[in-house]
């Protein structure tokens, strides 16, 4: 699968490629006779001796093209090669070695496997280099690297002459759209009627050449480390900068190598230092973890972390909270902060000020502000005197706020949502790049109908995260912890000609990634939801259902924890991006309804009664935490298992036995209640037992275990089982 870039908004990046040279420089006896680094150099540096329709900008992306021109689009060159010659006539050739790093891929629906390549010919007279030593074509590579003996080719000749070739395949997707260098091409399409292409899709791209008279050693090694973790100590101090003990990476080849730090402090904020940091300013007290990379010209890499312990100094100030709210805000709703404690008799300097989701400063009044933005707000308390300055910081998550209306109806209206979207019959029409400002409960589930693009090669993202809008997302699993992508669940949803597929991955709370398997045939207008359930810990979990069939492939027990897509009050946001070829329309988002109604009974419900008496029932309701209040049915049943009559509200208890007032409630979502009163009419033993839970058995099935005295207990997946109640509950 091709990479897939999202940071702030949606962003497409295919082809990218780690271009680490493999190999040392040759050693004493080995002599390097030509090397080209085209993602360093341009086509115009090269040491070719000639050359034809080829084209690189010292971009460490792409390397060299088959076209003359840079620039997207770019023409297709009909004839792409370089041409190199060794030897000076004189003398004989000894060995002759090539080493090369390159990218072949295959298009259009592996169309072109056969045509994209690159080609190695070897030949004595610049004239005659006809033989073909090596094919690399889209069926064997991606990006790769090899190395290739020439020396019998050449053994004996005073010239030769190695013709790199590179073939770049013009096969046409057949999109009507796909002309004159204005392509929508998609993951494995490449448009290419008018022989021009964006650089990006180019299947064929040469990184690296390097020719030696002798093979080259594999440069496997990392850069090492001085022993600067032996120096760090045991405390550092708030407030005041710290510099690092001298930090000195050496490697076996390229001596001594840069390194780079990253830092994230006790509340969990990660920072850059940059290349060769030497210092910081710890700002609050806690552990700060530091992890630290090195990189040689091989790519061979070394990383390792370390951690900090930054106290108070002596005489700082000593701040605290009573408590930290668990709540969030609303826009526009004004929201009070946790009150800063400290020793008031104590000279500090005070400062308490908050920081929107932007960067934005605002300055609170009277301990309050009004947030205006969707997103995290964080809040930073100072107190400073002569010895230094003490932090605190603490975090609010602001909503939108929906006024108390029905979110699963607010989602239709392309008011609540930010980016490229329009109406679309109820709904949505996602256009590019959107997330929905509204916040979704959990505590139901969710369900959501789409109908995506027909158009062959489409792809649509769609994620579901704790935060409102765009943070660091992305859809290259490689990337997920190297890159700190926001926990998630991620679904990517894309037509191939075969049909629709899912792909779902997930990014838990400390990065990584889950992969799962794909699903097939999901089909143009698939049903995705998300429901809550409870493991046998208590922790809720979120399991995913394609039309209507559950995921089996999570490794977390075929789970996600609703934590890491909900925030601290249970609710989750959802986006989307249109990444290629086409929109998509979201028809509505309902909640998914798991919850049976509640059967209420509105007086006392007698145990006993002697026989012959008059039971007056009481009144009896029906309300569901989705459709609010239901229709419900009501029957008698005697001992002998008849139903009995019940006129105006009351019945006479002629028959000894245990009596059965059997309530049912079915809701709009089909989740049914059955409530049984049982009231005992002269000497009888009465059983116990438990109703079934809606969908395990018929209603008369119910009635008869009930009346038969049998004990049933039965589960099923997502229903609650319903409730025996007795007088006592009432």
């Amino acid at each position: 699968m091709k990479k897939l870039l999202l940071t702030g908004l949606f962003a497409l990046f295919l082809g990218a490629c780690g271009l680490g040279a493999s190999f040392l420089p040759a050693a004493a006896e080995t002599s390097v006779l030509a090397e080209d680094d085209f993602t360093r150099i341009t086509a115009g540096e090269t040491h070719a001796a000639a050359l034809e329709g080829v084209a690189a900008s010292a971009d460490s992306t792409h390397g060299l093209i088959p076209s003359a021109e840079w620039g997207s689009p770019a023409l297709i060159a009909d004839e792409s090669w370089l041409l190199y010659e060794f030897g000076d006539g004189t003398e004989a050739l000894g060995g002759l070695y090539m080493s090369v790093t390159a990218k072949v891929w295959g298009q259009n629906d592996e169309r072109a496997y056969a045509e994209n390549a690159i080609n190695v010919w070897v030949g004595t007279s610049p004239d005659a280099v006809t033989t073909l030593v090596k094919s690399y074509t889209a069926g064997e590579n991606v990006t790769f690297e090899d190395g290739v003996d020439l020396t019998a080719y050449v053994e004996g000749a005073t010239k030769a002459y190695v013709k790199v070739e590179l073939v770049q395949s013009k096969a046409d997707c057949g999109h009507e759209e796909c002309r004159n260098g204005a392509h929508t091409q998609g993951c494995g399409t490449v448009a290419t009627p008018d022989g021009y292409m964006d650089i990006w899709y180019f299947g064929v791209k040469l990184f690296k050449l390097t020719f030696s008279d002798g093979a080259p050693t594999p440069d496997v090694a990392q850069p090492v480390p001085n022993d600067f973790k032996a120096n760090l100590p045991s405390e550092i101090f708030v407030s005041r900068q710290y510099t690092f003990p001298e930090i000195v990476f050496t490697d076996d080849v390229d001596g001594r190598v840069d390194y780079r730090l990253t830092m994230t402090d006790p509340y969990n904020i990660t920072t850059d230092l940059g290349v060769n940091a030497t210092d910081f300013l710890p700002e609050y007290e806690g552990i700060y973890t530091f992890e630290i990379s090195a990189s040689d010209a091989a790519g061979n890499t070394y990383v390792d972390k370390f951690s900090l312990s930054c106290v108070l100094a002596e005489g700082m100030p000593v701040i605290w909270f009573d408590d930290i709210p668990e709540r969030s805000g609303r826009t526009g709703v004004e929201y009070t902060l946790e009150p800063l404690r400290y020793d008031e008799s104590a000279d500090y300097d005070v400062e308490i000020y908050v920081l929107t989701p932007e960067g934005e400063r605002i300055d609170p009044t009277d301990g309050k502000f009004t947030p205006e933005e969707v997103g995290e707000y964080r809040i930073i308390y100072s107190a400073t005197n002569a010895e230094g300055t003490t932090k605190l910081f603490s975090r609010v998550y602001v909503k939108y706020n929906t006024n108390g209306g029905n979110v699963y109806e607010m989602v239709g209206d392309t008011e609540h949502w930010e980016g490229s979207v329009s109406p679309s019959g109820g709904g949505v029409s996602v256009e590019g790049d959107a997330y929905c400002k509204l916040p979704f409960s959990l505590a139901e589930g969710i369900n959501l109908d789409l109908t995506l693009s027909p158009a062959s090669g489409s792809w649509l993202g769609i994620y579901f995260t704790q935060y409102a809008g765009f943070g660091s997302f992305y859809f290259d699993k490689s990337d997920y912890a190297a890159n700190g992508a926001a926990p998630g669940l991620y679904i990517l949803v894309y037509h191939e000609s075969t049909g629709y597929y899912c792909d779902i991955d997930y990014v838990g709370l400390t990065g990584g990634a889950m992969v799962v398997a794909n699903h097939s045939s999901c089909g143009s207008g698939p049903e995705l939801r998300l429901a809550l359930k409870q493991n046998a810990n208590g922790q809720d979990l979120i399991e995913l259902f394609i039309n209507g069939t559950r995921n089996e492939n999570y490794e977390l027990n075929y789970s996600v924890f609703a934590s890491v897509i909900a925030d601290n009050e249970g609710y989750s946001y959802l986006g989307f991006g249109n990444l290629l070829n086409g929109g998509a329309a979201l028809g509505g988002v309902d909640i998914y309804d798991s919850t049976p109604p509640e059967i209420v009974l509105g007086g006392e419900w007698p145990e006993t009664a002697a026989p012959g008496s008059s039971l007056v029932l009481p009144a009896v309701s029906a309300v569901d935490a989705h459709d609010g209040e239901m229709s419900f049915t009501a029957e008698l049943y005697s001992p002998d298992g008849r139903r009995t009559e019940v006129a105006d509200g009351s019945v006479v208890l002629g028959v000894e036995g245990v009596w059965y007032y059997i309530v049912s409630a079915r809701d709009l979502s089909g989740n049914e209640t059955y409530a049984v009163f049982e009231i005992g009419v002269g000497n009888t033993n009465k059983t116990t037992y438990f109703a079934p839970p809606s969908g395990s058995v018929s209603r008369e099935a119910v009635i008869a275990g009930a009346v038969g005295g049998i004990v049933v207990v039965l589960a099923a997946a997502f229903v609650v089982c319903l409730l025996r109640i007795r007088k006592e509950e009432v």
